[in-house]
């Protein structure tokens, strides 16, 4: 999808701007829409600068012809370009504009970076601190500390290093050269502050402790605009007057093509309500949330093909191998033309992104807490998205794993995908582009790059932040808002979301979906091993227990027919029901991630069906082979044989309660839920199914729901109950039975039962996917 709607042959005029060596914010004046644009202190600048070095209206930039050029207007401070002061200077790419006193300089003078980019391309800088890194080697190789993967830049292409407190570039004999103010590095050359070296297309900015460089990209910017978030108070309990609860205060940020953001704050912060107004999980009641101008909600499934997503919980499967779970995973979000050889290479491309090389035929159950936790990022990767949300990738990670963390999600950045994260650790902040700090009730108490953070809190320690945006949210919130920090804000006031019809994402075939779906499921089940024999050694014990307990003539007579029946039905529901009972509910946070992006309930409840039922006909299989091997069966048939009508009554049997258990799974939260219910379903299957209690009135109409009832109907239709004599009757006399007709040994009447059987099977089928959708839709 094209996501920059843009002019195709105009150019973007950046202004980026730094206060106190941070990069405060990035005036675009191309998309402003205007040919003339004012800088200054006073709020009805274009561009406002809050810096009491700044005056109130400090300067003017004419766009003509595509040619910016800056005039002062009598400004107290001046501009200075080329470390001499103008009143007016036609602007060029790379042009560095200060704003300060140039006998006495300020401490957080102002600095403005002039680009001009053509307009399908966005710029990001990024910094490395020599504190870090003493020696930056800069090439076109991985193993370069800035790698450039760009054509003009050779493999080993340059070296920037400090010396005696002293920084200096060198040329590592590169084919295209270095290029420092415009003139062919050809030896090993001192820097100053300010110097400029180009490198292929790639500038580097030299100041005191760092190397700022920018990078090219075509990502994705985010603008939030005043987002509110209202939601309705239940904390004065059941019968007090409902009342709504502001958790989201008119959050205003803008995020850049390729940044890294991580949103911190303490409980009752909202981090997890605003990344999700975000992300458009939870949209916002208030406000706009823009993604390259378009309103990103009304566009939401035009864009959520290329958002990923990373939840707490991993969304792996612990019993696959990480090479098995990105190929399923590959399938259901590529291109459904995608050929298998274009799945297996983008399977490779991002297990070598996120680090995993050499462990793709580990099962994802024996990775680490951090490995695990690229694995959930590599499933998101699959699809290349270029938005980027992730809930505490770091959390329960060890400082080492933490920072390893981090830093794979720099370099995802640095490829232009714009990432936002949660997170409270704090030791690798330094990573990220910018931070949110949200204050109780969602206040936004700082928004900026994290080394301005501590300044603005006044703190030595990121820690000591929360206690203070905890308990003084407005003060901070209020505080923000009148800083330099803030400069950001008004080129948000005018943008609005462009006017476009409702976009529909690629439709997917339902079909494709089933096949891909079922063939994973199936491949769960068996690996699963020890689940698997669980399962399947059911059969054979129920069997096995029921022979040594019943006699070999049981359907003799009346009692031990009846006898037999029950426990023959009440074991098919068990086995069913303990089939199905936990497979949605454990697979919960999967099953969200994949119906956010293309999943379908149809596809989706039918491959449970599918693979569960085929799991029952193999124990209905050894079940009715083991139980006729045991039990002598009667002679009477309807179908010429009647182990045959065993096996279809008992599958059948296993099939409906199998479906009546994904319908528990839809609706519990977790698996220990699901399984405490499964002996609350029996008992009433066990009460109702006929044979042991006369049911009448209500309790005839509530027998109508057991699945026991119409399986024992069913078999005793099969074992011809109603001719079996009563044990009694050959040792007493007794009256006439009052036989019940729907035992008759009647084919229509067994047609019938199976029939409701398979009724119950689609109509539980059914409910499932009412119920996951309504779940959808809170």
């Amino acid at each position: 999808m094209e996501v920059n709607m843009s002019t195709k042959g105009e150019k973007k005029h950046l202004l980026n701007v730094y206060i106190n060596k941070e990069l405060i914010t990035t005036f675009d004046m191309q998309t402003a829409g205007s040919s003339k644009y004012t800088i200054g202190r006073a709020k009805d600048n274009d561009l406002v600068i809050h810096s009491p070095i700044v005056s109130a209206h400090h300067a003017t930039i004419h766009v003509e012809n595509g040619q910016c050029k800056i005039i002062d207007e009598n400004s107290t401070n001046g501009i200075i370009i080329d470390e001499r002061k103008v009143t007016e200077q036609v602007l060029v790419n790379g042009m560095h504009i200060l704003i300060d006193d140039m006998n006495n300089p300020h401490d957080e003078g102002i600095f403005i970076l002039y680009s001009e980019l053509e307009n399908e391309q966005d710029e990001k800088w990024n910094e490395v601190y020599f504190k870090d890194k003493p020696s930056i080697t800069i090439g076109r190789e991985s193993s370069n500390d800035i790698a450039l993967a760009h054509s003009l830049v050779s493999r080993k292409h340059a070296q920037i290093f400090v010396e005696k407190n002293d920084i200096f570039v060198k040329d590592l004999n590169s084919t295209n050269g270095t290029f420092l103010n415009g003139k062919p590095v050809k030896q090993v050359t001192k820097l100053k502050p300010l110097d400029m070296i180009y490198i292929g297309q790639t500038k580097f900015i030299v100041q005191e402790n760092k190397i700022l460089y920018n990078v090219h990209v075509k990502g994705l910017q985010i603008d939030a605009i005043n987002i509110s978030k209202t939601v309705v108070d239940s904390s004065g309990g059941l019968f007090a007057a409902k009342a709504t609860k502001k958790i989201l205060d008119n959050i205003s940020i803008s995020i850049k093509p390729g940044e890294l953001v991580a949103l911190i704050g303490g409980s009752g912060a909202g981090k997890s309500t605003f990344l999700d107004t975000l992300n458009g999980f939870r949209p916002a009641t208030d406000g706009t949330v823009l993604v390259n101008g378009d309103d990103f909600y009304a566009n939401y499934n035009a864009y959520k093909n290329i958002l990923g997503y990373v939840p707490q919980q991993d969304i792996v499967y612990d019993t696959l191998t990480v090479q098995q779970m990105l190929i399923y995973a590959a399938k259901l979000r590529m291109p459904e033309d995608s050929s298998e050889a274009e799945i297996l290479e983008r399977v490779k491309e991002v297990i070598e992104d996120v680090e995993l090389e050499g462990r793709e035929d580990l099962v994802i159950s024996q990775l680490s807490g951090g490995q695990r936790k690229r694995a959930s990022i590599a499933v998101e990767l699959l699809a290349d998205p270029k938005l980027f949300f992730l809930d505490e990738p770091t959390s329960g990670l060890d400082p080492g794993m933490e920072r390893n963390m981090m830093r794979l999600l720099r370099k995802l950045s640095n490829k232009g995908k714009t990432i936002i994260l949660i997170t409270h650790a704090t030791a690798n902040l330094h990573l990220c582009d910018k931070v949110v700090f949200l204050g109780y009730g969602g206040r936004l108490c700082y928004f900026g790059p994290p080394s301005g953070a501590q300044k603005f809190f006044e703190v030595t320690d990121y820690t000591d932040i929360y206690d203070l945006i905890n308990k003084q949210a407005e003060k901070w919130q209020a505080k923000f808002v009148q800083s330099h920090y803030y400069s950001y804000y008004q080129t948000l006031t005018g943008k609005q979301a462009e006017k476009k019809p409702l976009q529909k994402g690629p439709s997917r075939s339902s079909l494709k979906q089933f096949a891909i779906l079922s063939a994973r499921y199936l491949k769960l089940s068996l690996v699963d091993k020890q689940r698997f024999f669980f399962l399947m050694i059911q059969a054979p014990i129920i069997a096995i227990l029921m022979g040594l307990v019943a006699e070999t003539d049981s359907f003799e007579y009346f009692e031990t027919s009846k006898q037999v029946i029950f426990t023959v039905a009440a074991s098919a529901v068990w086995i069913g029901l303990l089939n199905s009972i936990q497979e949605i509910t454990k697979e919960k946070t999967i099953y969200k991630r994949e119906r956010t992006v293309n999943l379908k309930l149809g596809p989706y409840i039918s491959s449970k069906i599918v693979i569960l039922g085929l799991m029952g006909l193999i124990q209905s299989v050894i079940f009715v082979a083991i139980f006729t091997a045991i039990i002598e069966l009667p002679t009477e048939n309807l179908l010429g044989y009647v182990p045959i009508e065993i096996f279809m009554t008992f599958f059948l049997s296993v099939l409906a309660s199998t479906a009546m258990g994904l319908v528990v799974s839809c609706l519990v939260a977790n698996s220990d839920r699901a399984m405490g219910l499964a002996p609350i379903l029996l008992v009433p299957q066990l009460i109702f199914n006929g044979l042991v209690f006369e049911l009448e009135g209500v309790t005839d109409w509530l027998s109508n729901l057991a699945i026991a009832k119409w399986t024992a109907r069913a078999f005793s239709i099969s074992f011809d109950l109603n001719d079996k004599p009563m044990e009694l009757e050959t040792k007493v006399a007794l009256p006439q039975r009052d036989l019940p007709e729907y035992y008759d040994h009647s084919l229509s009447l067994l047609y019938q039962n199976w029939g409701i059987l398979l009724g119950i099977t689609v109509l539980c089928t059914v409910i499932s996917i009412v119920i996951l959708k309504r779940k959808d839709r809170q």
